[in-house]
């Protein structure tokens, strides 16, 4: 949400200094991730010391699974706020959608507590498929299949590179539209 209302937000920083705009979106994404990786950090730790058994072995795998997190959403973020230039009213539905995806997503419980017909829908959303895998990694010690993180990285290389292409074709149009 932050990345999508960056250069928005910034109008002023946009309409008087040249400099590459799509900066605005990279320290709004990463600064929300930094401060969310601490307090993941944080709940790990006190997870430890409540006596849940965590496999820090995996933590590696874990890393590989925040880091396509980061870049989907850095992005989804580029593009987002390439379109939020141009119509304002992209940050209500987001809003929106961002909430359903949350509670479609399980974070706060196990997919296997969700009724049978409802977990084929939730399998596409394509969030789930990170944040269970990052669960299974730190749970119970499973490591992912180097196959399913290779076609993710690609999936999400793509469509970085879509989005950063379409942030720099319609960046020197921002100044006359924020």
């Amino acid at each position: 949400m932050r990345g999508t209302q960056a250069v928005v937000q910034h109008a002023a920083l946009v309409k008087k200094v040249p400099f590459p705009h799509e900066l605005l979106v990279y320290a709004a994404v990463t600064a929300t991730f930094v401060v969310q990786l601490v307090g993941y950090a944080l709940v790990c730790v006190l997870l430890a010391l409540m006596g849940n058994a965590l496999h820090w072995s995996a933590l590696g795998w874990v890393l590989c699974w925040l880091m396509l997190l980061y870049v989907f959403t850095l992005a989804l973020a580029l593009g987002l706020a390439t379109v939020q230039v141009f119509l304002r009213d992209v940050e209500q539905v987001l809003s929106q959608v961002l909430m359903v995806l949350f509670y479609a997503t399980p974070i706060l419980y196990p997919l296997s507590l969700v009724p049978a017909w409802l977990q084929d829908i939730m399998r596409w959303n394509p969030l789930m498929q990170v944040l269970d895998s990052v669960r299974q990694a730190l749970l119970f010690g499973l490591s992912g299949s180097l196959l399913k993180i290779g076609i993710m990285a690609l999936a999400v290389a793509s469509l970085l590179w879509l989005a950063r292409n379409l942030f720099r074709r319609m960046s020197p149009y921002f100044e006359d539209m924020v």
